[in-house]
């Protein structure tokens, strides 16, 4: 196993109501007789407002070059015919959120792979897929962000930060959102093959 080295930075505006924040990850490869990963360079960056008390919203970009996954004739046979070689490049996901004067959330996310290559031979080049979500109300996730942020508050204090939380806890706010009849659509999804 070779991890390579992670930076991040975030800067606030002066009262908190704004944060910019930076990662850059080299990598990692793991390497053992039956197979070898390789996760290449990743980068990232956010702008985010507070939109409401305990609710983040704004843009987040994350950019991947390359996950190669190549395993043994014996492993791939013993998976069920699973390829032996399989590479995704040029991974990115962007993703915008906003809340419009009514206090409802909408937001898309966009997904583009540059070639998904198996077997040395491309399946899928120039894929994108870009998901969209409208009429999201504002309380219940914040109500859930605060959630999740006190149990994982309560779970580093308790040394033991991997606690899975219990999500009877927001139950009430999800059926919120579902009442609210939030809309969930695939605005784009393209790819050559």
């Amino acid at each position: 196993l070779s991890v390579e080295s992670l930076s991040t930075r975030v800067t606030f505006s002066d009262h908190f109501t704004r944060a910019d924040g930076d990662m850059d990850w080299n990598g990692m490869q793991v390497d053992t007789p039956e197979a070898k990963v390789v996760v290449g360079k990743l980068t990232g960056h956010s702008k985010k407002y507070l939109a409401a008390e305990d609710l983040w919203l704004g843009d987040d970009e994350l950019n991947l070059s390359t996950v190669s996954v190549n395993v043994s004739n014996a492993l791939a046979g013993s998976l069920g015919g699973t390829a032996s070689s399989s590479t995704i490049e040029e991974l990115a996901i962007f993703a915008h959120s906003e809340m419009d004067s009514s206090n409802l959330v909408k937001g898309h996310t966009t997904f583009t792979v540059k070639d998904i290559v198996v077997e040395n031979r491309s399946v899928a080049s120039d894929f994108k897929l870009t998901i969209a979500v409208e009429r999201l109300p504002a309380k219940p996730l914040q109500a859930i962000t605060r959630k999740i942020s006190e149990h994982q508050n309560r779970a580093i204090r308790s040394g033991n930060p991997r606690q899975t939380p219990d999500f009877a806890l927001i139950q009430n706010d999800v059926a919120a959102i579902l009442v609210a009849g939030p809309v969930l659509k695939i605005t784009t999804l393209q790819a050559n093959t």
